[in-house]
């Protein structure tokens, strides 16, 4: 189950919040070869700073069960930037993504971790 945490300088309107998370989260079921339906993704506003300025930016991370390959996170960069930029007017250079592999033991769902099945 991939988590995508969407964090912005910038407020945004309500419509541009459901399509940024709706696009990012086809986006990360596609790099990643998983189902939508595993997909949960958040967006929200907070105070930033980046490079000693407050101009509009953003700060994703991208947590998966699994490895994510080199090529995978290359990909997801690129488009996961492309999209914040477009839809929240975030210069691309104003964009940082950490991604995050997590163990199954690590991961809890349905009542249990993934790794107890």
């Amino acid at each position: 189950m991939p988590y995508l945490s969407i964090t912005t300088s910038t407020d945004l309107f309500e419509t541009i919040q459901a399509t940024l998370i709706h696009q990012a989260s086809q986006l990360v079921a596609e790099g990643l070869g998983k189902s939508e339906t595993h997909v949960a993704v958040s967006w929200q506003h907070a105070r930033m700073q980046f490079g000693a300025a407050d101009a509009p930016s953003g700060f994703l991370e991208l947590r998966n069960v699994g490895a994510i390959t080199k090529a995978g996170r290359s990909a997801l960069t690129s488009k996961l930037s492309e999209l914040l930029s477009k839809e929240a007017d975030i210069p691309i250079d104003r964009i940082h993504i950490h991604f995050m592999e997590v163990l199954r033991s690590e991961w809890g769902w349905n009542g249990k971790t993934l790794a107890e099945g």
